[in-house]
């Protein structure tokens, strides 16, 4: 997160989904991305809608550290439109 403000950026932050959901509901209008890491915070379909409810035109960006086949498919079930193999052994 700091490093994103120090770029510029406002940063709303939350522990996990159900958090992420309430700050979102709050300051919706004021947020043009939601990133998410996948792994550590629970997403999961209710989480999902319930960010939609908010706002249907609502942008994630679903991060995570597992590139596997089952981890694509269940990214493309919450609506990722492509997922990016970006190993750190690459950068």
């Amino acid at each position: 997160g700091e490093a994103l403000r120090g770029q510029g950026f406002d940063l709303w932050t939350a522990a996990d989904c159900a958090e992420g959901v309430d700050v979102y509901d709050r300051f919706w209008p004021l947020i043009d991305i939601i990133l998410c890491d996948t792994q550590s915070t629970g997403v999961n379909d209710t989480a999902v809608a319930a960010l939609r409810r908010v706002n249907p035109s609502v942008r994630l960006c679903l991060m995570c550290n597992d590139n596997s086949s089952a981890t694509q498919v269940a990214s493309r079930h919450f609506g990722a439109l492509r997922a990016f193999d970006q190993s750190l052994d690459s950068l």
